[in-house]
């Protein structure tokens, strides 16, 4: 399984791909759109919310991507397990 931390400047869509890409060792721009399984840009203002905010509730996104399951925490972190074929 692996996990990264998003970058500051890169949107959580960004690193879903990312860190896919990393666990698969496929290159990037060869993944299927992620348009395709949801929306980006909800995605990423999902996430690019205030995190300063102490009465904002933990959000938690999981679905599957490019043969693996992805999990997008409110604290930046994707946690990427490839699925079993």
């Amino acid at each position: 399984m692996g996990a990264v931390e998003a970058a500051s400047a890169e949107s959580a869509s960004q690193a879903v791909v990312a860190a896919v890409a990393a666990e698969t060792g496929a290159d990037p721009m060869t993944l299927e759109p992620l348009y395709g399984v949801l929306d980006p840009d909800a995605l990423d203002a999902l996430f690019a919310g205030d995190e300063s905010t102490p009465t904002a509730p933990p959000v938690r996104v999981e679905f599957t991507y490019a043969g693996c399951a992805v999990s997008v925490t409110g604290n930046g972190a994707v946690d990427v397990t490839e699925l079993d074929h």
